[in-house]
């Protein structure tokens, strides 16, 4: 299993990458709008991001789950009563994912909002018993949510008190990783800034935990509750509304992106110098000479069978250079010069193998 926890200081979020090492599947849970750590974290690793899993709609921060789909093509996935108007694949309680023999199920947990649900996740190569449980605005470090974002403050005292009874029945050794910390808006102030515990210590240490009483729970947990945020609303709104791609910044684009672009019918210019062109260039871009016409390509390929030979094609302008004509003649590198794959002589070159992560930092080079 690779597992990475992702914070966003700022707001006391936590976010996490689940990834298996052996399929180089991996699915992102509760990310946060800048999505370039997620991407970059994938790289690093060889995985793939193909699940977004989402806990609730957030009220605190506006989620990337759109930015983060857009960009890896990834299925979102959220419990059925969260009712969102964006394209997404609903669940229920005990729905499992299989990354391989990592496993996330979900463990349905209302209270915080209706449609709550935590997450266990299993490494099935080493044990059949969860080994973490993600509990996003359920079971904090030290304390719990607060329960009055969603619904009035008793009944969602209520859910809380039952969904909590619930991770209770779980092995002690299960570890916590929460979906805050310390200084969130979406707990109190016993909130710890420790990113992590487990299940026995909280147990023995967490005082929400040692209230057995509903009725006295229910007290307790609507007692004293500082102020609502003053946006909550609209920040839980755009999150089950259509979903949010662009930002602000301007941010590189992934290499589906650019795919999904150029069938679409846009031109990509690369606009460096003709001689950072020729050296190394992203298949099926165009590039303007000194007189502001698309230059034609020229391209040295290996000779299949000939040692130390090569065949020069020329692709005139403006048609775009392809993978399969790189046949043999390229290899794919990263920024510091590493070789990725070598294709055998004559068989293609896969675009995936060409664009396999962002543009600015991946190229393709013809083989000297």
């Amino acid at each position: 299993m690779i597992f990475r926890q992702v914070m966003h200081d700022d707001l006391g979020c936590a976010s996490y990458l689940v990834g298996d090492e052996r399929t180089g599947r991996a699915a992102v849970v509760d990310p946060k709008f800048e999505i370039d750590e997620y991407l970059q974290l994938a790289r690093y690793h060889g995985l793939s991001i193909e699940h977004i899993l989402e806990t609730h709609n957030h009220a605190d921060h506006v989620s990337g789950h759109g930015r983060l789909a857009a960009a890896t093509g990834a299925t979102i996935h959220i419990h059925r009563l969260a009712s969102p108007d964006y394209e997404h694949e609903p669940f229920d309680d005990g729905f499992e994912l299989s990354l391989g023999d990592v496993r996330i199920r979900a463990l349905h947990t209302p209270g915080h909002r209706p449609e709550h649900t935590a997450f266990l996740l299993y490494d099935v190569r080493r044990s059949q018993q969860p080994w973490a449980l993600l509990t996003g605005d359920s079971l904090f470090v030290g304390d719990i949510a607060r329960p009055d974002l969603a619904i009035e403050k008793h009944e969602g005292a209520r859910g809380i008190f039952r969904s909590l009874r619930r991770m209770l029945e779980l092995p002690e050794h299960v570890e916590i990783w929460p979906g805050h910390i310390g200084g969130s808006l979406c707990g109190g102030d016993t909130v710890d800034r420790k990113p992590v515990s487990t299940l026995g210590y909280e147990r023995l240490h967490n005082e929400m935990l040692a209230v057995t009483d509903e009725d006295e729970f229910v007290d307790r947990a609507t007692r004293d509750l500082p102020p609502q945020p003053p946006n909550f609303q609209a920040i839980v709104a755009l999150n089950r509304g259509p979903l949010l791609i662009d930002g602000v910044e301007a941010r590189p684009l992934t290499p589906r992106q650019v795919l999904l672009k150029q069938h679409a019918g846009a031109l990509v210019v690369d606009v460096r110098t003709a001689l950072q062109f020729d050296e190394a260039h992203v298949p099926g871009v165009g590039q303007f000479d000194e007189d502001h016409q698309v230059r034609d390509t020229v391209l040295e390929r290996r000779v299949h069978g000939v040692p130390d030979a090569f065949e020069r094609i020329h692709l005139p302008a403006p048609r775009a250079l392809v993978p399969a004509e790189l046949a043999g003649a390229a290899l794919v590198t990263d920024p510091f010069g590493a070789e990725l794959e070598r294709p055998t002589p004559g068989a293609p070159l896969h675009e995936e193998a060409v664009l396999s992560g962002p543009l600015p930092e991946w190229c393709v080079h013809p083989v000297g």
